[in-house]
């Protein structure tokens, strides 16, 4: 939805809400279950995903803006309240989100992925709600950005135990990988790829030309796997200054699947939007 809104395609737009709508949006709240199964063709799995709702308001929005429909900006601030209702928890850093309204606590410690700080739509929320808790929110991911730096290398885990100091989770494998590449993606897309607690990463992705998928952060060893054309087009964002990051021209079509493209198309409007 954010990538239709961006190229101007209302129809698009419509076609992937309207079905998100119908098919997803089946809880008793405005948010959207998370998992959806194309062979049996239902919801699997009723959770939400926090960063899932959060972009597709943040979409709305967008959409609202842009084509002048209120309709869009009343389902947008539906989603937010129950965000903020139903997913944002206090911490020792301030409010964080939760990625899911269930599964994501255990024994009164919380479980949460810096990657669903959406930092762009965080912002832009701050200035439409400033008495709401979205700057607080994106203040707290920016400092867990900071402590949350792990291994040799000083890198984000994908998944972090909400302890003071944070530190990976036990749930899941301590890893520098899939998830937390979103983390430069939305910081840099947010005009903070010179943000000092990405120095590390900026630091360990310029000695690599070629960086593997995933690092273990307890041991050190890396993936086989190289980084394909989504991920490398983030690489390039967060390492480019941000003049050089706008007339950047990308010449990969499109990545090796649905994942990899997705993150070249947002990392290539990242780079058009970043500071606008």
């Amino acid at each position: 939805m954010v990538l239709a809104e961006a190229a101007g395609d209302r129809a698009t737009f419509d076609r992937v809400w309207n079905w998100a709508r119908r098919n997803l949006q089946i809880r008793d709240d405005a948010l959207l279950a998370w998992k959806w199964d194309p062979e049996t063709g239902s919801v699997i799995d009723e959770n939400n995903a926090t960063d899932a709702d959060l972009m597709v308001a943040w979409a709305l929005l967008r959409a609202a803006r842009r084509w002048g429909a209120s309709g869009y900006q009343s389902e947008a601030w539906r989603l937010l309240d129950d965000i903020r209702s139903r997913l944002i928890i206090e911490s020792f850093v301030g409010p964080v989100l939760l990625p899911g309204t269930s599964g994501f606590i255990h024994d009164g410690v919380a479980t949460i992925n810096l990657s669903y700080w959406v930092f762009p739509a965080l912002t832009e929320l701050a200035r439409l709600d400033p008495e709401g808790p979205w700057a607080a929110v994106r203040s707290s991911g920016l400092k867990l950005i900071d402590s949350a730096q792990f291994g040799s290398d000083a890198l984000p885990a994908d998944w972090l135990q909400l302890s003071d100091p944070p530190a990976p989770s036990p749930l899941f494998p301590p890893r520098f990988g899939f998830e937390a590449l979103r983390i430069p993606l939305y910081a840099s897309w947010d005009g903070l790829n010179r943000y000092p607690g990405l120095a590390s990463l900026a630091a360990f992705w310029e000695n690599n030309d070629k960086p593997p998928v995933w690092v273990n952060l307890d041991d050190g060893t890396w993936a086989a796997r190289k980084f394909r054309p989504g991920a490398m087009a983030i690489r390039e964002l967060l390492l480019a200054g941000d003049a050089d990051a706008k007339d950047d021209k990308r010449n990969a079509a499109s990545g090796n699947d649905y994942y990899d493209s997705t993150l070249l198309l947002l990392a290539n409007l990242a780079a058009n939007e970043q500071n606008d």
